[in-house]
């Protein structure tokens, strides 16, 4: 089980380590928190190119992750295009969690 603030400190650790690097992406890219105002579904944060190429990036404060830690960015790829989805998590190995998205350990921005 996340605890609340666990799951707080991690999200903003991690959305921390992506923002800073978007200035210097080869075209603008805009930065933003998704929710679905009718379901309720999230994700963390989405970076979308002057392509109109989306990434979702989702974070759970946990050591494993499933197919029911995606239900946000499954939601998010049902409204728009969808490049790639990760979701960064407290584990030790890549994880492949369906078409075009990732779980990714948390150690990986260390």
């Amino acid at each position: 089980m996340a605890l609340w603030w666990a799951c707080s400190w991690t999200t903003s650790f991690v959305v921390n380590q992506i923002l800073p690097a978007v200035p210097f992406c080869a075209s603008p890219v805009q930065a933003y928190f998704w929710r679905d105002a009718k379901s309720g579904a999230e994700v963390d944060l989405v970076l979308v190119d002057s392509e109109d190429r989306a990434v979702a990036v989702e974070v759970k404060a946990s050591t494993s992750v499933s197919l029911g830690d995606i239900s946000g960015i499954t939601a998010f790829a049902a409204r728009r295009q969808m490049v790639a989805g990760y979701v960064v998590f407290g584990g030790d190995r890549c994880v492949h969690l369906a078409d075009n998205v990732w779980g990714i350990p948390l150690g990986r921005f260390f």
